[in-house]
């Protein structure tokens, strides 16, 4: 129907009033205009909220309250597909049931909230026609007709879902990007807000829809400002402060309380947001200022009333920080001041531990960086650079005194000369004289490293151009008395054949270990060549060692995925001495996958084990760790879904094992594993939470063993 318009003059201003009103309307007799005054309509509508504010927020409470209850209970029922990150719960994708069970607390806290500001706007319009009405009594007699309300919502939905969807097809059928339909859609969210008058109008029994299109548009910016204001910023001042507050708390501080306080200041805004409703509903519809309602006591006791606003909030925080169903509890650090590149390349990382248990991180790139944690929650670090330019590919081995011996390869005019430096949180320095092996920096085998600490001093393995053969590679093993490798020895242990170098992949294919007798055993592969090579030193001097070859699952016919990926060769050790090898395959499907290599005796000479392990991946290899009864351990990024996740071998071989799921991030790179003194799992992965735009390096730190794995 056409509503049409008729200007009155005023001495002070104009004036818009609406001659008809729609037909079904309880009052046809009655116009809508334009409010005289001031326009104090939040002053008004707040003391208005205070004056009711009892039977209020009963109705609140009574229709708020289900949905984050709900919502908590399935996240302690559904166990392994939740984990606790930093304090706040963050779910995995799971079954088809777990999304609906999901899908149903979120239509409950919908309905809830709908349901709450119509009953509120009840409390205050009858208060201002003289009825008491307690906030149990308005929330029964919404419900009793919930028709209106159940087509509102559906009505809601399929408008903002029908004009949300054309606009983003639309606009990424023609141009392929987000930021145009976001803007649009913000726009469409101010166009529709004082919509948000058809809840009061549904309190008032009136078409709300149409209703709310009359009101709105007798002076559609004012409706819009006032209705921002009381509405949205003002109720959502305290839980945004305590929602930020919680956030810029460092990791272990006491989140799900902080939380649990956001919520229970969350109910208590809503007499607030539903008062400035009501109040500019009632002015707009009569010309008039709002009544000024008596104060109101209906409702439960002021100690009853309190604990129930508080039931929410205490249930949620109590539950998370007590935990009764054992969720995963993690806690991720981002570590803002170690360099970073974008997300296509790879981050070899290193994690170490200091005498006092306090992580290292270190960063391999030409220039290492080096972060040393404050704590064991690395909440603080100081980073220091190794100042010489580094070939990449270096070892890095923690030491008694706290520092950490970094060898490398240093290239100047004339050669390539492995190097050791000692970095502390001061800085680093070097601490070798001459060089430890010297290679040609022309050579066409690229150069690697691996460190590792003895019983007697350092084992420092180096892989380099064979001088007697070109292109072919040739690994010494250099054993050092002391941490300055004053006094050293270096014997040739193993051959290797051609190898190709890709600065844009992860080539850590060298790595070293130590048996518990102090013998060092050292791996490393080839892109060239269809082996691994397993160097078993007979004893710590390491005068005749043992080397064991393994032929790789790749097919002959063609270059293989693997040799264009990143590709990293990972070597433990367990307690009873028997080497374990992971490193990157090929599966029969062409796809990259983690291969895991059991050696069934100290010196492998019997066959070993060979496991495929294709449900976790990561840039080069997943990182792995050796639990306390000498089982493997893995992190990297769960294939189908993309997070984060830790693989538990269930007995020696990994033919049983476990995973759990645990961060949700952006993207796939490499990941360090480790397990510190304190028996905590911690990862370091690099890249963006979803929440997050910008990549960096994370240490992510299991506060339940094992990752709950």
């Amino acid at each position: 129907m056409i509503f049409p318009v008729r200007r009155t003059r005023s001495p002070t201003k104009t004036r818009l009033a609406l001659t008809s009103v729609p037909p079904d309307s309880p009052e046809k007799n009655r116009a809508f205009h334009a409010p005289d005054g001031d326009r104090a309509y939040i002053t008004a509508a707040y003391g208005t909220a205070l004056r009711l504010y009892r039977p209020l927020l009963e109705a609140a409470v009574i229709t708020l309250a289900p949905g984050p209850l709900a919502t908590l209970g399935v996240i302690l029922a559904i166990g392994d597909r939740a984990v606790i990150v930093n304090g706040a719960p963050s779910v995995a994708p799971g079954s088809f049931w777990v999304g609906a069970a999901f899908a149903g607390t979120g239509l409950i806290t919908v309905l809830g909230v709908l349901v709450g500001l119509v009953a509120c706007c009840r409390v205050v319009l009858e208060a201002f026609r003289g009825r008491s009405l307690c906030g149990g009594q308005a929330v029964a007699e919404v419900l009793r007709q919930p028709g209106p309300l159940v087509l509102l919502v559906l009505q809601g939905v399929a408008v903002c879902a029908a004009v949300a969807t054309g606009v983003g097809l639309w606009i990424l059928s023609g141009i392929g990007t987000m930021v145009p339909v976001l803007i649009i859609l913000v726009g469409l969210v101010f166009m529709m807000f004082p919509l948000i008058l058809a809840l009061p109008a549904l309190a008032d029994r009136r078409p709300p829809v149409r209703t709310a299109r009359a009101l709105a548009r007798i002076a559609y910016g004012d409706t819009l400002v006032n209705l921002g204001l009381g509405v949205m910023v003002l109720p959502s001042a305290i839980p945004l402060a305590l929602w930020g507050l919680g956030r810029v708390l460092p990791v272990g501080s006491a989140l799900p309380a902080i939380d649990g306080l956001c919520l229970a200041a969350t109910v208590m805004a809503v007499p607030f947001q539903a008062a400035t409703l009501a109040v500019f509903y009632q002015a707009r519809r009569t010309s008039r200022p709002a009544p000024v309602p008596p104060a109101s006591a209906c409702g439960p006791a002021v100690a009853v009333l309190a604990a129930l606003v508080a039931l929410p909030g205490a249930t949620y925080g109590t539950a998370l920080i007590a935990n009764p169903t054992h969720l995963v509890e993690v806690a991720d650090v981002e570590l803002p001041h170690m360099s970073s590149q974008d997300g296509e390349m790879p981050e070899k990382t290193h994690l170490l531990f200091g005498p006092d248990g306090h992580p290292i991180v270190v960063r391999d790139s030409f220039r290492p960086e080096l972060a040393f944690c404050a704590d064991a929650a690395c909440s603080d670090t100081a980073v220091v650079t190794v100042k010489d330019f580094i070939e990449v590919n270096s070892g890095y081995v923690a030491m008694p005194d706290g520092s950490v011996t970094v060898a490398g390869w240093v290239l100047d005019q004339e050669a390539l000369r492995l190097t050791l430096f000692s970095c502390r949180p001061e800085g680093c320095r070097r601490v070798s004289g001459a060089a430890l092996r010297v290679a040609s920096k022309d050579a066409a085998y690229a150069v690697h490293t691996a460190i590792a600490r003895t019983p007697h001093g350092l084992a420092v393995a180096s892989l380099a151009e064979d001088p007697s053969s070109r292109g072919k590679g040739l690994l010494q093993l250099t054993l050092c008395g002391d941490p300055r490798c004053s006094a050293s020895t270096t014997t040739a242990v193993a051959t290797a054949e051609s190898d190709t170098y890709r600065v844009t992949l992860d080539n850590r294919m060298l790595d070293i270990a130590v048996s518990p007798d102090g013998s060092p055993v050292m791996a490393f592969a080839s892109r060239e060549s269809d082996v691994v090579t397993l160097v078993l030193c007979e004893s710590a001097e390491c005068t005749a060692p043992a080397v064991r070859t393994f032929d790789r699952r790749l097919p002959s016919s063609r270059v293989t995925p693997w040799r264009q990926s990143s590709m990293r060769t990972h070597l433990m050790v367990r307690p009873d001495g028997r080497p374990v090898v992971v490193h990157s395959d090929t599966s029969d499907d062409d796809q990259v996958v983690t291969r895991m290599i059991s050696c069934t005796s100290r010196t492998c000479e019997g066959p070993p084990r060979f496991e495929e392990i294709r449900e976790l991946v990561a840039l080069g290899v997943p990182g792995m760790a050796m639990d306390a009864r000498g089982r493997p351990m893995l992190a990297g990024y769960d294939r189908v879904s993309g997070r984060l996740a830790v693989l538990r071998c269930e007995d020696d071989h990994c033919a049983r094992r476990r995973m759990r799921l645990l961060q949700d991030t952006e993207g796939v790179n490499t990941v360090e594993f480790a397990i510190g003194p304190d028996d905590r799992s911690r990862l370091i992965w690099y890249g963006a939470n979803r929440s997050a735009d910008d990549f960096a390096h994370h240490l992510l730190t299991c506060l339940t063993p094992r990752c709950g794995a």
